[in-house]
């Protein structure tokens, strides 16, 4: 008569057998039947050589497996990082029966979005839907929701290495100024010019189509950089601070039209 703890043993094995190969089944299916009607640039977004997951796309795997979203304040987080008007949320994922199948966090700040209470909530808790769906379906070898990380200068990672100076085309020398103008053109700082023409020439890479308006052409680079970096271009002193988080936004390789309208 076998041993009860062979016998046990045995039957673990079969068990974790047949769950590997369901699983392993499960993603071939995903791959070979799911992965092609997904949409790019609507359900994910490639970067990179990385596929970003969007929330359209994060709906439609929630369909798909049966998954129901539930949100709640996420305390835990607020409280260990203490940032001024940070919202953040739990997403906790069921399925039909009721049974738990994942969870996810996501957090966003006033300040990125023109203190706009609900905008605000709602990038939070798009963060934490992507985040959950992605754990529960086990698919982050195959989406990544690093997109909103390398898009957003105010996350981006801070480089400690000496700063390399950027080629600048060549500018003509600033005229020496007439004697009548000496009292009004002591208050230009000459840097401030600079920083404005580099911030304008960041700008017209980022997004041309700004410089083709016809009107009111100072009104749409202070909203370009209000909305991707949250500061206030009529400030002089965000200038350079303006200047690093453009140049982030350039070097990640993102183009505006790339990114998602709820982004």
């Amino acid at each position: 008569m076998p041993d009860t703890t062979q016998t046990l043993v045995a039957s673990e094995q079969k068990q974790l057998a047949t769950q590997v190969d369901s699983l392993l089944a499960s993603r071939a299916y995903f791959i070979e039947k799911v992965l092609p009607i997904l949409k790019p640039a609507q359900d994910y977004y490639e970067i990179k050589g990385r596929k970003s997951l969007a929330k359209g796309g994060a709906e439609k795997l929630a369909s798909i497996f049966n998954l129901v979203a539930s949100f709640t304040v996420d305390k835990d987080t607020m409280s260990l990082l203490p940032v001024t008007g940070m919202v953040a949320y739990v997403c906790d994922l069921k399925d039909r029966e009721g049974n738990a199948r994942g969870q996810g966090r996501g957090a966003d700040v006033l300040g990125r979005n023109q203190n706009d209470p609900n905008k605000t909530i709602k990038m939070a808790q798009k963060r934490a839907y992507i985040d959950a769906i992605i754990r529960a379906t086990g698919l982050s070898d195959i989406f990544t929701q690093d997109m909103e990380e390398m898009a957003d200068p105010v996350y981006a990672p801070i480089s400690h290495a000496a700063p390399v100076e950027a080629k600048r085309p060549y500018q003509p020398p600033i005229a020496t100024p007439k004697a009548s103008q000496t009292v009004n053109s002591a208050s230009v700082d000459p840097s401030t010019e600079i920083q404005k023409r580099e911030i304008k020439e960041l700008i017209d890479e980022l997004d041309p189509s700004i410089d083709a308006l016809m009107a009111d052409k100072k009104k749409g680079y202070e909203d370009f950089v209000r909305e991707r970096t949250g500061f206030d271009l009529s400030k002089n002193g965000n200038y350079g601070m303006i200047i690093v988080a453009l140049k982030r936004i350039k070097d990640s390789e993102i183009k505006v039209e790339d990114l998602p309208q709820d982004f």
